[in-house]
């Protein structure tokens, strides 16, 4: 059982890890990409959630 306190919390967590995520993106998308690949990591920003990739 989730309190709202929790979901509250996650959500903006959540949302400010994608407007983070969207500044480094639009300030230098090759870098952010390069550096996603390197990561193991790709965003996509039609979802909020960082994806591992699939080997």
């Amino acid at each position: 059982m989730f309190s709202l306190t929790d979901t509250i919390y996650q959500f903006v967590k959540e949302t400010f890890e994608l407007i983070i995520y969207k500044i480094q993106y639009l300030r230098d998308p090759e870098g952010f990409r390069n550096n996603m690949k390197r990561t193991g990591w790709t965003f996509d920003f039609s979802t909020t959630e960082p994806q591992k990739n699939k080997q």
